[in-house]
C-alpha cells in the first residue's frame, strides 16, 4: 500500500483520473489534495477497499518489534515526501515568479526615475528661460 498521484494511479488502474477523483470525492477511495495536486492511497489488490473513515483512524502506525515500519506507514511516508517534493517545487516556481516580477519593477521604476529626471530638466530650462525673460522685461 502506498501513496500515488491521480495520474500514477490511473496508468495503473485504466481507470479515468476523472473516475478517481470522483470515487474520491464519494469516499469510494481514499485521497487527499496537497496543493494542487490529489493523492490516492493505493490498496494492495488482496486487502479490503479503504474508505475515508478506515484510512483516517490507520494513521496511527506502531512500529514493529523488529523496528521495521509496517507498508502502511511505508506508504504514509512515500506520500509526505512526494507532498514535500511538490512543495519544494512550488516554491521554487513562485520564488523565480516574484523575482521576474521583482526585476520588472526594478526596470519599471529605473524608467519612471529617467522620466522624472528629463521633467526636472526640462522645468529647469524653461524656468531659465522664464527668469530671462523677466529680466529682458524689467530693464
Amino acid at each position: 500500500m502506498s501513496w500515488c498521484s491521480i495520474r500514477e494511479y490511473s496508468e495503473k488502474t485504466g481507470q479515468a483520473a476523472s473516475t478517481i477523483r470522483r470515487n474520491v470525492q464519494r469516499g469510494r477511495l481514499y485521497g487527499r489534495k496537497f496543493g494542487r495536486s490529489w493523492y490516492v492511497f493505493e490498496e494492495d489488490e488482496r486487502s479490503e477497499p479503504m474508505t475515508s473513515a478506515v484510512a483516517a483512524s490507520s494513521f496511527d502506525f506502531p512500529e514493529t518489534a523488529s523496528g521495521q515500519t509496517p507498508s502502511s506507514l511505508q506508504g504514509l511516508l512515500d506520500f509526505s515526501s512526494k507532498a514535500l517534493h511538490h512543495y519544494l517545487m512550488m516554491h521554487d516556481k513562485l520564488m523565480a515568479e516574484k523575482d521576474l516580477r521583482l526585476k520588472e519593477k526594478e526596470n519599471a521604476l529605473k524608467q519612471r526615475n529617467i522620466e522624472v529626471s528629463e521633467l526636472e530638466g526640462y522645468v529647469r530650462i524653461l524656468e531659465n528661460a522664464l527668469t530671462r525673460e523677466r529680466e529682458k522685461g524689467s530693464r
